[in-house]
């Protein structure tokens, strides 16, 4: 093969924004459709209540995408487009999840909209839920097994940016659509089985060194 790439990638939105930048991509995808993998099982949630800061502004910043499709993909696909969906979301606070208090600490410091709901509040909002709480863990064998404590759960966080998207591969096959009008080269069914190398020798593998201080 006489052909050559700037990137060599696995990844159909690499692809797609690396081809927008003027960069020659090649993908390679051991699958036989983009998205045919573990993206075609996601749930499609798409949410901003991350544990990290960097997590959640990459979530926020990929909200605004999900949110206007259409306009990034900027295509035609001959399957359609997928539809993100714009339910909100709500998590309940627990003490193991610290009442979600740096979840939310993370949202304010990145302009992240977010509600505080009480429990009486959330009833209000949504009847089905039972604010009741059932902890300490039990067994199935205790007695108590799903019995309430007496105690309610303290609240939720309620985000109006969060829903989810109709299909997965679907979303994925667009974003191939939208590389490969912007030059991006896809082959499926295939692996890599080598890396040839010419001119300077690969440097040394820092494998061995870690394995050995791992031992000690």
């Amino acid at each position: 093969m006489n052909d050559t790439y700037d990137v060599i990638i696995s990844g159909a939105c690499t692809a797609y924004e690396l081809s927008r930048k003027g960069r020659r991509t090649l993908n390679i995808d051991k699958m036989a459709a983009a998205g045919a993998g573990s993206t075609g099982n996601s749930y499609a949630i798409i949410r901003t209540h991350y544990s990290t800061y960097d997590g959640t502004a990459m979530a926020y910043e990929g909200f605004f995408y999900w949110r206007d499709w259409a306009d990034y993909i900027g295509v035609e696909d001959e399957r359609g487009l997928a539809r993100y969906v714009n339910t909100g979301c709500i998590v309940l606070k627990t003490e193991l999840n610290g009442n979600l208090q740096t979840i939310c600490n993370t949202q304010d410091a990145l302009g992240i909209p977010w509600e505080n709901l009480d429990a009486a509040q959330l009833g209000e909002r949504l009847p089905i839920y039972d604010v009741s709480e059932f902890g300490p863990v039990k067994t199935l064998a205790d007695p108590a097994f799903g019995e309430a404590s007496g105690r309610q759960v303290p609240g939720a966080v309620f985000s109006p940016n969060a829903g989810y998207v109709s299909d997965p591969q679907l979303a994925t096959h667009n974003v191939q659509r939208a590389a490969k009008a912007e030059g991006a080269t896809f082959r499926f069914d295939s692996e890599i089985t080598a890396i040839r190398r010419s001119g300077a020798a690969p440097p040394a593998s820092p494998w061995p060194t870690a394995r050995k201080s791992m031992r000690r």
